[in-house]
């Protein structure tokens, strides 16, 4: 998906951009009615988001915002989960990429947008998302797989930005990934790249350092023997 993307996102034209996934569909006048709202409301806005319907619930599949509303860097990070969609200006995009060495984890391209953006939320559901026809990102990242979730967290700890948001935004969350990361490459073997969210915690939090300290002197193979039974 990311390389499609990325090479999608090099051949843009339009003033304004957006992406469908075989598992989406766009409700009719969605994009009239997302495109008419700088006019309506304020000419400086540039990034829209709506939400979706979850094909599995016939609910909403995005959660936090109530309401129509303006939504800041730290409102999409810390209001703000689940699935949305929306137009945003070409403009914003700039030098920022997906990360394709990362399954999921999109929001590394988004926060880098929403850094610019000024962005308003429409509480109204304008994409059908369909999770009836097999596992998604999120259920395949949930499942019990050491090799895969270590190589997430040594491609994830370069974004910077990310990392940024989350220790400004969300601490606790900032230290618990920064944690899992720790232990996941420790597991791997990866020494290097443990002692890269060790600096991290450091910097944040001593408490959660010497936690960090602690679990690295614990044999590996003991820890992937624990991993198995309780997962991360």
């Amino acid at each position: 998906f990311t390389g499609g993307a990325n090479y999608a996102i090099q051949h843009i034209r339009g003033e304004w951009f957006t992406w469908l996934d075989d598992d989406d569909l766009a409700y009719p006048q969605a994009f009239e009615k997302m495109i008419s709202i700088p006019k309506k409301i304020d000419p400086t806005i540039n990034a829209i988001t709506c939400n979706c319907i979850d094909s599995s619930t016939g609910k909403f599949a995005g959660f936090g915002p109530k309401q129509d509303q303006f939504l800041t860097q730290r409102d999409t990070v810390k209001l703000c989960s689940g699935e949305f969609w929306g137009i945003t200006k070409t403009e914003l995009i700039g030098d920022a990429r997906l990360n394709e060495k990362l399954l999921g984890y999109e929001d590394t391209f988004w926060f880098k947008i929403n850094q610019k953006a000024n962005r308003y939320y429409i509480h109204q559901a304008f994409r059908l998302w369909d999770t009836s026809h097999g596992p998604t990102v999120t259920q395949v990242l949930g499942k019990k797989n050491r090799v895969l979730k270590a190589d997430i967290y040594r491609n994830l700890i370069d974004e910077e930005i990310f990392w940024d948001c989350h220790s400004k935004y969300l601490p606790s969350k900032f230290r618990s990934k920064c944690l899992k990361g720790l232990l996941y490459l420790y597991m791997d073997d990866d020494i290097e790249g443990a002692k890269k969210y060790l600096r991290k915690l450091t910097d944040h939090s001593q408490i959660s350092s010497w936690l960090a300290r602690f679990y690295m002197l614990v044999p590996r193979p003991v820890l992937r023997s624990i991993f198995y039974v309780f997962p991360l």
